[in-house]
């Protein structure tokens, strides 16, 4: 078994203390080194999701993960489970609309980079840019084997007015395949209409969204048995001040397990038919 690579605790106190050598951030943002390095529960979670060496390098060989988002998109969720994912032998794409052209009465202006790649954030704080691999004009559900929409309020807000990416998580979901939102992710899964009847946790402050698209409040883990039972998985976020919370899930025998800021748990989907969040 692989031990784990997690830092030790004088490793999170020198991450600590180097923050006091930084200015103040001039925006309110997310410390990816902060929030893997607090003292709780669920930070010591993230922090072996993003440390622990992968338990079975080829658990996901085969498998191609989309990932779909835009400009906004919340850094540590899409790096984190990229890392992840691939560390377990998945192919990853981002998968991400096309900048398209604007009327000149909105006043938008998009450097060139953003026709090939996506703006990723903390919190309110521009982070990096990220290469898109697939535009969604692109992407059929036959080449995945499942979507996740990560968070990042702009992200998601970006995607629920596009036809396009409504579509690829009907299709997905309608395929059978595991359909994942995570925290403001969930609002894509709104404006495609999926969630009427389902059970799902929700970020706080989209919990209204989740109850006027007829969703049902999950006040626990989901657990499925069925293949027909939420193949859309929407996973909430735990309150700021907490740092922590994700989502996760696994096709095939364990094939697949995703983890975010913030992070929720541990999920299992074994052969498409059983699936666990929380």
């Amino acid at each position: 078994m692989n031990k784990p690579q997690s830092p030790m605790p004088v490793q999170n106190a020198t991450l600590a203390r180097m923050q006091q050598y930084m200015s103040p951030s001039p925006v309110p943002s997310i410390s990816t080194e902060l929030l893997a390095t607090a003292d709780g529960d669920l930070n010591r979670e993230l922090n072996r999701f993003l440390f622990d060496p992968p338990s079975n390098a080829d658990l996901l060989k085969g498998k191609r993960i989309a990932v779909c988002c835009a400009n906004g998109v919340e850094e540590v969720e899409i790096t984190g489970s990229m890392r992840w994912l691939t560390g377990h032998g998945a192919t990853v794409h981002i998968v991400s609309p096309r900048i398209g052209e604007f009327p000149p009465t909105l006043g938008l202006r998009f450097p060139p980079l953003a026709g090939t790649h996506v703006l990723a954030v903390r919190l309110m704080e521009n982070a990096g840019w990220l290469k898109i691999d697939r535009y969604l004009d692109q992407a059929k559900v036959a080449d995945y084997d499942a979507v996740i929409v990560p968070s990042g309020c702009w992200n998601p807000d970006f995607l629920r007015a596009d036809k396009l990416a409504q579509d690829v998580l009907r299709d997905m979901h309608a395929a059978g395949n595991p359909t994942c939102a995570v925290c403001h992710g969930q609002w894509v899964m709104v404006s495609a209409r999926m969630l009427k009847g389902e059970r799902a946790t929700a970020v706080w402050n989209i919990q209204i969204d989740r109850e006027n698209a007829g969703g049902h409040r999950a006040r626990r883990a989901l657990r499925c048995r069925r293949q027909s039972d939420h193949r859309a998985l929407s996973l909430r976020s735990a309150a700021p001040h907490s740092g922590v919370g994700g989502a996760t899930g696994q096709i095939g025998r364990r094939l697949l397990t995703i983890g975010f800021w913030p992070y929720l748990g541990s999920g299992d989907v074994s052969g498409l038919k059983s699936v666990r969040l929380g």
